[in-house]
């Protein structure tokens, strides 16, 4: 009873660190999918600028995507500094 009462609590400890791990790489990876898709646009305003109807003033547009990626990086940042040992790119 004592060595099934210890597995069970080690095999908890274990599914606790996965849903913490899954957790933590479901929003590594939409941090750097909101960075990619920020450059993804950046990309489309600097190759064709005149082809950005809604964007009249390019230069704040290509800004507002900067500070995403600022935004997006800092988080990323933050995992790597406080949840590392849940990430899968230590």
């Amino acid at each position: 009873i004592v060595l099934g009462t210890y597995l069970m609590r080690r095999i908890m400890n274990l599914q606790n660190f996965m849903e913490g791990y899954n957790m933590i790489d479901a929003l590594r990876k939409r941090y750097e999918a909101d960075i990619a898709h920020a450059q993804a646009n950046i990309q489309v305003y600097l190759q064709n600028p005149a082809g950005i109807g809604e964007h009249p003033d390019l230069v704040a547009a290509v800004d507002d995507q900067i500070d995403k990626m600022a935004h997006a990086e800092d988080k990323l940042e933050i995992l790597k500094k406080y949840y590392n040992g849940y990430t899968s790119t230590n």
